[in-house]
């Protein structure tokens, strides 16, 4: 699976006879290659997935919410909520957004403080 799909990605921008599918420019063909990598516990692999899914597609909490989960299972659990604070204008409409760093921040000692800021922006 990851071969084809890296094939794919590699080809996605050449030029072609058939209609192109536009969700091939999009973040969710990185997105699913993150989630391979993930579960074959290649985490350099997915990180990298990862950040270029959120390079193309910024504004979708999914692959904001999938990445921040990541991020914390890999204990880098300052870069899943630097991650939700820098995007948090994509994702201030989605209580999938909010509810992945309330369980990110509070998951954590130390973070009481950040966790209670964090559940008074999403009530706002």
């Amino acid at each position: 699976a990851v071969e084809s799909l890296e094939q794919c990605l590699k080809y996605k921008d050449d030029p072609a006879l058939s209609p192109i599918i536009s969700d091939i420019q999009t973040g969710l063909p990185h997105l699913f290659l993150a989630k391979i990598h993930d579960d074959n516990n290649e985490l350099q692999k997915a990180n990298d997935a990862f950040e270029r899914a959120v390079d193309l597609s910024p504004e979708n909490v999914g692959i904001l919410v999938d990445y921040a989960s990541f991020l914390d299972r890999a204990n880098h659990t300052l870069d899943a909520l630097k991650l939700l604070h820098r995007q948090i204008r994509f994702g201030a409409r989605d209580k999938r957004f909010w509810k992945i760093g309330t369980r990110i921040a509070f998951g954590k000692r130390g973070l009481e403080e950040f966790a209670s800021d964090w559940t008074k922006e999403a009530i706002k």
